[in-house]
């Protein structure tokens, strides 16, 4: 009866010798043990993955981290696809994700815990994808290469936006620095660039596994073609340094135990206006931006407030600053970013409207009280997005954690941003790879929205991004008590902001025409072609057999 059977799916890329369980394929040799299948196999694939990431960023690998995994697959069951798929996202979310641990200063021993049950919940993402993949070409014939590329886009989309959305881990975030592959975000964001990715792994497992091999290696080859020639068609040349309007930016490297101690509050303060006046002596300047919670909860706020109208009068340009918000009517606190324009009028804010969960907020607090202890909460979320203005330039802000989401980022676009900006504050996790990760989310930001983008950190890499993607670091060293000195352009690493007090004014670009797709035009399209895929290969209810756990 065996040889009735319609051969689809997966199982059509088989030798028939392999089905029969003749004589030995490569694939079979290559995955022979069961251990090397379920567990070798797939840690492979997240250890290769992670190395592709910052800080390592060996970001070639990320063409073909997923190969090992995709291979241990295809001749697995279901149940045995959403193990491995489970496995590999676990270990590498474990990896990715390590500088979570540095939590443990300020939360003990949770710490860990919570990392850990945060990279399975999002390991079970992964595994839904490979599951429903598996299923399919049980059942259906769903198992190429398109769907399980296709299927991981939607998998990234879920990740980015169900419950808190942390979409942290997008594969396409590997591609930063291959400004001609990071340029399809412009098109369909990050998740776009991931599917490319996954689409080329997936087919090269397929060549490896035997049958129409030089189909999908053709196909492969064409992909990696497609992803760097159309990405560079959709980069222009670098901006005139010219630019109309010049950004002051200040990264103070206040640590997290003075930052909070009301003892330093004056200290602090003093250093960032001392910083603002030498820079601005250093050169003429449209507007300077202080990160995330820069100025100390402890002082006055109306004495926050002279003191700001004072300063932005003194540089000639508005004063934009993170601060944290008391609304004394209701007892709300607020993450906000002020705008202090130079003339002495009234300035205006932004309430963070996404707030990063167990740091700023504990989700379900009010059904599980005993995480208030473990967690950080007590700020509360704004209730719209706005633009402020400074200089004429209307400025679309994200604090922080919203820096992940690009729906923010559009949205700001439609309302008629010209820039965006980005302030944060990595403090609470050193010098690790998160200050690298989180540079390169924000270099997608601008790609996707085709806005320059200010990113302005306490403690990590500050400078401007132009709408293509492309960083300037700030490069001017203060020394303090009003002395500055500049790296050479030649000898500043990118990184070297990382343990230093930097400034510096950096020409912003104008924005570019263009910005991303809805995703729901781009799920239309890519259903419209996996429905295509479907009827050409005649989708019919198969019976497999000879799958392996």
């Amino acid at each position: 009866m065996g040889k009735a059977l319609k051969r689809t799916g997966a199982d059509a890329l088989l030798p028939e010798r392999e089905l029969a369980g003749g004589h030995t394929g490569l694939f079979r040799r290559i995955l022979g043990s069961p251990w090397v299948s379920r567990l070798v196999a797939p840690g492979v694939s997240a250890v290769a993955l992670f190395l592709a990431f910052p800080s390592a960023h060996l970001h070639f690998l990320a063409w073909v981290a997923l190969v090992p995994l995709f291979l241990s697959c295809v001749k697995a069951a279901p149940r045995g696809v959403f193990l491995r798929f489970l496995f590999c996202g676990y270990v590498f979310h474990s990896l990715l994700l390590q500088w979570l641990w540095a939590n443990i200063f300020w939360a003990g021993g949770w710490a860990i815990l919570g990392q850990q049950l945060l990279c399975v919940a999002l390991a079970l993402f992964w595994a839904a994808c490979g599951g429903l993949w598996a299923a399919g070409r049980r059942r259906w014939a769903f198992g190429g290469a398109l769907e399980l590329a296709l299927l991981w886009w939607f998998m990234e989309l879920g990740m980015a936006n169900l419950f808190t959305g942390f979409g942290w881990s997008a594969l396409g975030y590997t591609q930063g620095p291959v400004l001609s592959v990071a340029q399809w975000a412009a098109v369909g964001g990050v998740s776009l660039v991931s599917l490319l990715l996954v689409a080329v792994n997936a087919h090269l497992a397929f060549v490896i596994t035997g049958g129409k091999r030089l189909a999908y290696a053709g196909v492969a080859v064409l992909l990696v073609c497609v992803a760097f020639s159309g990405g560079a068609l959709l980069r222009e040349p670098p901006v005139s340094e010219t630019a109309p309007v010049r950004a002051g930016i200040v990264q103070p490297m206040f640590s997290q135990e003075v930052k909070w101690d009301p003892h330093y509050a004056g200290f602090l303060f003093d250093t960032l206006e001392d910083m603002t006046r030498s820079l601005a002596r250093e050169g003429e300047m449209d507007l300077v931006v202080w990160p995330e919670a820069a100025v100390p909860d402890a002082l006055p706020a109306e004495e926050v407030e002279t003191r700001l109208k004072a300063l932005a009068g003194d540089v000639g340009c508005t004063v934009l600053t993170g601060y944290g918000r008391d609304e004394r009517a209701t007892r709300r606190a607020y993450n906000s970013l002020k705008a202090v324009p130079p003339d002495g009028g009234t300035p205006s804010s932004y309430d963070k409207v996404r707030l990063a969960p167990f740091g700023e907020y504990v989700p379900f607090g009010d059904y599980l009280p005993f995480l208030e202890a473990i967690a950080f909460g007590g700020v509360s979320a704004g209730e719209e997005q706005r633009l402020l203005d400074a200089s004429g330039r209307k400025v679309g802000p994200l604090i922080c954690f919203e820096v992940l989401f690009s729906g923010m980022s559009g949205n700001l676009r439609a309302m008629g941003a010209d820039c965006l900006l980005v302030i944060t504050n990595l403090a609470w996790f050193g010098a690790s790879s998160a200050v690298m990760q989180e540079l390169e989310i924000a270099r997608f930001r601008a790609i996707e929205s085709r806005l320059p983008l200010i990113h302005c950190s306490n403690t990590g890499i500050s400078g401007v991004f132009d709408p293509y993607g492309r960083f300037q670091p700030v490069n001017i060293h203060y020394f303090g008590e009003g002395r500055m000195r500049a790296f050479p352009a030649d000898r500043f690493p990118v990184g070297a902001g990382r343990s230093q007090r930097m400034a510096g004014i950096l020409p912003l670009p104008e924005k570019a025409p263009g910005g991303m797709a809805p995703w729901w035009i781009l799920a239309a399209l890519f259903l419209s072609a996996l429905s295509l895929s479907a009827l050409w290969r005649r989708i019919r209810p198969v019976r497999t057999g000879g799958d392996t756990p």
